[in-house]
């Protein structure tokens, strides 16, 4: 009986080290693997997708302000917490084209056979005009077939219109500064009375237009009334009223 005893004790201190790290199908302890899953790491330029042999997602991504961020594995966003997604055709797509306009700058002519240029150098100054080349983007690529296909910018009349996409965070609202009295437009180009090239909004832009626009709305003070409602107040508050009132 002991020796049966001793004999199954001995085949459970054997077998239990193999039930407590058996790996998973992907390789490794169980435990590590999700712990692994749970800690996505970031890929700054990805090459492969997609497995080769099995045709399975190896990337998952994030949508950012400013483009795609590139994970290893599922999990969630380390500073959102929100879940990553598996990449798709679409996605590679979109990142690929937003990669090749990073390279990519525009000008602005107001001549109607070409009313933009685009340049394959970095934005700055282009040395062929002398004019300046700015970042073609992908929420702008849609603007500029619209100005290339004649339209042309109007004046903003709303009192409140989104100045920057809740997408991208990129301007979608161009001005002008005449004088000190910021007037702003829904499209690039050229203002239609000065010939002025319009400029993308920036935060301190939209403040300045906000200041403005509030100031424009308060009413302006009528004097006569003004002194009138004085006038009335004195008498109000004269002795021979207050007394009067006592009476």
């Amino acid at each position: 009986m002991k020796t049966y005893l001793k004999l199954a004790t001995l085949a459970m201190v054997l077998i239990a080290p193999a039930g407590v790290y058996a790996a998973d199908s992907v390789g490794g302890p169980i435990g590590n693997h999700q712990e692994a899953q749970q800690e996505p790491q970031r890929i700054l330029d990805p090459v492969e997708f997609f497995d080769k042999t099995t045709g399975k997602v190896k990337v998952w991504y994030w949508r950012a302000e400013s483009g795609y961020e590139f994970y290893d594995a599922p999990g969630f966003h380390p500073r959102t917490g929100e879940a990553l997604t598996g990449v798709t055709l679409d996605v590679i797509t979109e990142w690929q084209q937003s990669q090749k306009n990073a390279k990519q700058c525009y000008i602005i002519q107001r001549d109607a056979r070409a009313p933009v240029i685009y340049r394959d150098h970095l934005p700055g100054i282009d040395p062929e005009t002398g004019r300046e080349c700015r970042l073609v983007t992908i929420g702008l690529v849609e603007r500029l077939n619209e100005y290339a296909n004649g339209k042309r910018p109007g004046k903003i009349k709303a009192t409140q219109p989104e100045f920057f996409d809740p997408r991208t965070s990129e301007p979608i609202v161009w001005y002008v500064d005449r004088g000190g009295t910021i007037e702003i437009f829904d499209l690039m180009g050229y203002h239609p009375e000065t010939s002025e090239e319009l400029l993308p909004v920036t935060p301190e832009i939209v403040d300045r237009w906000k200041a403005q626009q509030a100031q424009a709305s308060k009413k302006p003070v009528n004097f006569n009334e003004d002194r009138r409602c004085k006038k009335a107040r004195t008498l109000y508050n004269s002795p021979f009223q207050t007394r009067s009132r006592l009476v």
